[in-house]
């Protein structure tokens, strides 16, 4: 029996809507585990690292879980790019103060797995179907974007980053 051109939309329909339920659990899978591994990566205390919203204000020692995911709240679903915080927290050797840094990731969908995206220097993995086989390098990658956060501060503290031009009037 052939199908109408309504029928046929109401399969890609279907279709559409499993592929995005499908792409938003794998991201949020995908962030859990980037989360421990980073932890462990980092092997400092269990609060050096907090999943955070990746964009505007947040806590950084507040419990966000999916408001973590810059997809929270939304009435509608796309199959569109969703973005999470990662926040590390790095204690003060000197006094009882914390200094914080939030890496935003980014994932996209691609068959198979998923496009990641991390920092700001939008250093890309491709996840395929097993995050494990990148995750070392993207815990290297938020670590350094952290340290690279640090480093253009320093920079620019010590005038390091300045670029000027002199005219030669000769």
């Amino acid at each position: 029996m052939t199908n109408t051109k309504y029928e046929e939309l109401q399969i890609l329909t279907k279709d559409y809507g499993e592929k995005t339920w499908e792409f938003l659990q794998d991201v949020k899978a995908s962030g859990r585990k980037i989360m421990e591994a980073y932890a462990a990566y980092l092997g400092g205390p269990e609060t050096a690292v907090n999943a955070v919203p990746p964009h505007g204000e947040f806590e950084p020692g507040e419990l966000y879980r999916d408001a973590a995911f810059d997809c929270y709240g939304r009435k509608v679903t796309f199959l569109e790019p969703i973005s999470m915080g990662v926040c590390t927290n790095i204690r003060n050797q000197s006094d009882d103060g914390t200094v914080f840094v939030r890496t935003v990731i980014e994932f996209r969908p691609s068959d198979p797995g998923l496009q990641i995206s991390v920092g700001n220097h939008s250093k890309q993995f491709h996840s395929g179907n097993d995050l494990e086989t990148v995750l070392q390098n993207i815990c290297e990658a938020i670590f350094d974007d952290v340290h690279k956060a640090f480093s253009l501060e320093l920079d620019r503290a010590k005038g390091c980053s300045a670029i000027g031009f002199f005219r030669n009037t000769s």
